[in-house]
């Protein structure tokens, strides 16, 4: 059935007619429960407010009009008429008999669903008058409604979130006309305004005072929420990635259903400050957009209670915004892309999942919305895509009022776990280097002084290339020697010196079909040279040792292998112990071969007391190892991650026993692993 609106008569089709019934105290017809019912008399008494003004030109009568809109089946049209008087037809033409007066309340009568229900209304108010459209726009600064449309169009319950304003407005301008300095124009401004004030005190005497007094309370309905919820407003909510406070900048209110419930709800359409890289690499800051539900309940709730409330209803609203502005500003000056480390809640955008995350972090937000484009979820979406035009070069230099409204998310990748997420700008620090890794690495000098030459000289000079363009870019490196002799820590040890991010993988982390290796590996070494970062392929025999005859799906693998790393940018460092014999082919790609032994006695001495060193964070201290005991630990036949493994299992031993973590620790927790070492003898037990 086609109920479509006619155009002038006031029927134009508008967006907000599915919104919340707010029923006029004059409404005769409403039979809602719960809604006032005025007499017949008191409604025919102030259909008009008859201040009589000749005037030819639209909105200049000081009056205003109320017209019902109601649908005639028969015709399958939409009727306008005087509220008291019987529906007419839709007139010809465009020329409008009511555009003298200031404004027009339509009452839009929606046909009942059942014949035993009563009829529902729809308010409009169209604003003919220019002076009260002009006074309007100044009273509410409101940039969300469209202030040249003619007439204008408002919701009575936009106009009653406003009235506060509206009246300070009146006042404002009314002083100036008692003393006769302000123009016909000014008095002519202050006579519409007082008649729509008059209108809506009247007409809405009963939800004006509901409001009051729930308000009184700090309390509100769900029905009156718009009352509370003016454009602009800073509006405080949960962030449900994060489970902390954040701020947003209201733009506009509007009823509607839950897209997750499917529940009738108050949908909250705000903004909020978010950052894309620019072309410079820069952060370019703006108004990105996101949309908050408040879900129907019934009676009456703390207004601090609801998923959304305006700041100024917050227990401690100064106390709030201060420590919303310092996130803020400390979230500005993250850079585009940052090596960091987090020590808290991150959250994997993809499948809604919670992590406790402890360790180093590529902060990289372009990155991160490229990475699994096919899979950013909606609320992303404001990220992947151009902000909406108001861009800042900084929102500290904007003013720092607008720091309260910036986002608490940082996008980024945990280096330990290999997973995009996001994270807390609290949780962030700058890293804390540790310059005596490398210091204390115990490998050869001459081996140290080769490796930090090749990568110094690497990161700083890239112009040698092959003789094709892009070609011979990279630096490969291979570590190659028995397990736990300390070649994933010399790269480690590097990463520290140069102070760069490490990327860490294993050789099963890139799959195990050449089609996974290729689309995997092109994704990782993409990111290096974005984060300047050192990529280490731990255990990566597969890749290097001589290719057969037989297997022809680890040979396309290393043929990919080969491939990719051919025009690789940055530094690769690999390490292996397992390879019989090195394909030829990957032999003239890496520039230099290292190969580590067996950990002799006096390397094994040194990593006992670097990790030894490496525990002084025990709360009751280390004990000194004596120069007999030393030499009966770097007499056992381990290598560095079994020396690694022995301290921090002694060292969670002493903090159980609070006591300072000793010899006596480390023999107990070799010896259950099976070694014969004599316990320490103490002085009593020798007298």
């Amino acid at each position: 059935m086609d109920m479509g609106d006619d155009t002038w008569d006031y029927s134009g089709i508008d967006h907000n007619d599915q919104a919340v019934v707010l029923p006029s105290d004059h409404d005769t017809l409403q039979i809602t429960s719960g809604e006032s019912t005025p007499s017949k008399s008191h409604f025919y008494y102030s259909l008009l407010y008859l201040i009589p003004v000749a005037a030819p030109e639209q909105g200049t009568r000081i009056q205003f009009k109320r017209l019902d809109k109601i649908y005639d089946p028969s015709s399958n049209t939409w009727n306008v008429s005087d509220t008291t008087q019987i529906p007419v037809k839709k007139r010809e033409g465009r020329y409008d008999p009511y555009a003298d007066y200031a404004f027009i309340v339509r009452r839009k009568v929606l046909p009942p669903t059942n014949p035993f229900q009563p009829p529902k209304y729809v308010f409009k108010v169209f604003i003919w008058s220019r002076w009260l459209r002009s006074a309007l726009k100044e009273a509410t600064k409101d940039s969300s409604i469209w202030w040249d449309t003619q007439p204008l169009k408002l919701d009575p319950q936009t106009l009653l979130a406003y009235l506060p304003r509206i009246k300070e407005h009146l006042t404002v301008i009314c002083p100036g006309i008692s003393l006769d300095i302000e123009s016909e124009e000014t008095q002519i401004s202050a006579q519409h305004l007082q008649l729509l004030i008059n209108y809506l005190e009247t007409d809405y005497d009963s939800t004006l005072t509901k409001i009051k007094n729930l308000l009184d309370h700090q309390e509100m309905t769900w029905d009156l929420l718009w009352a509370i919820f003016l454009p602009g407003t800073t509006v405080i909510s949960t962030c449900a990635i994060m489970s902390e406070k954040r701020a947003y900048r209201l733009r506009s209110i509007r009823a509607g259903t839950s897209a997750r419930t499917r529940c009738p709800c108050w949908k909250l359409k705000c903004e909020y400050i978010e950052a894309n890289s620019s072309d410079s690499g820069d952060r370019t800051f703006g108004w990105a957009e996101s949309t908050l539900e408040i879900e129907e309940f019934s009676g009456r709730e703390k207004i601090n209670q609801l998923w959304a409330y305006p700041v100024q209803w917050d227990p401690q609203p100064e106390k709030l915004q201060e420590d919303l502005t310092s996130r803020g500003l400390k979230w500005a000056r993250v850079p585009a892309i940052h090596h960091m480390h987090t020590s808290g809640r991150a959250a994997d955008p993809w499948n809604e999942k919670r992590y406790y995350v402890q360790g180093r972090i590529m902060i990289d937000h372009d990155s991160f919305t490229s990475s699994n484009n096919q899979n950013v979820p909606y609320l992303q979406e404001i990220v992947k895509f151009a902000l909406d035009g108001d861009t800042l070069s900084s929102p500290e230099g904007e003013g720092s009022n607008k720091l309260i409204y910036a986002s608490p998310i940082l996008y980024g990748f945990d280096l330990t776990n290999k997973h995009w997420l996001q994270f807390n700008v609290q949780d962030v620090s700058e890293i804390k280097w540790n310059d005596d890794i490398f210091k204390n690495l115990a490998i050869e000098p001459d081996t140290k002084t080769v490796l930090q030459s090749l990568v110094e000289v690497h990161a700083e000079d890239r112009a040698f290339d092959d003789f094709v363009e892009g070609k011979g870019l990279g630096l490969v490196i291979n570590l190659f020697g028995p397990p736990g002799v300390g070649k994933s820590l010399t790269v480690e040890a590097i990463s520290e010196h140069l102070r760069r991010p490490l990327y860490v993988l294993g050789a099963g982390d890139l799959g195990t079909d050449a089609g996974t290796v290729e689309r995997r590996l092109k994704d990782v070494l993409s990111l290096i040279p974005i984060w300047n970062a050192i990529l280490l392929i731990d255990e990566a025999d597969v890749f290097l040792e001589k290719r057969g005859t037989h297997d022809l799906e680890r040979n396309a693998i290393v043929a990919v292998f080969l491939r990719e790393i051919e025009y690789f940018r940055g530094i690769l460092f690999l390490t292996t112990n397992r390879v019989r014999e090195f394909d030829h082919a990957f032999q003239s790609r890496i520039h230099i071969s290292l190969h580590y032994t067996d950990l002799d006695w006096k390397t094994r001495a040194l990593l006992w007391r670097a990790f030894l060193d490496k525990s002084r964070s025990n709360p009751f201290g280390v004990e000194e190892i004596s120069p007999d005991n030393m030499d009966l630990l770097a007499k056992q036949d381990l290598n560095g991650r079994q020396i690694k493994n022995v301290v921090k299992v002694a060292s969670s031993l002493a903090k159980f026993e609070k006591a300072p973590l000793g010899y006596g620790q480390l023999v107990r927790t070799m010896n259950l692993a099976g070694h014969n070492l004599p316990e320490p003898v103490h002085p009593k037990e020798s007298s």
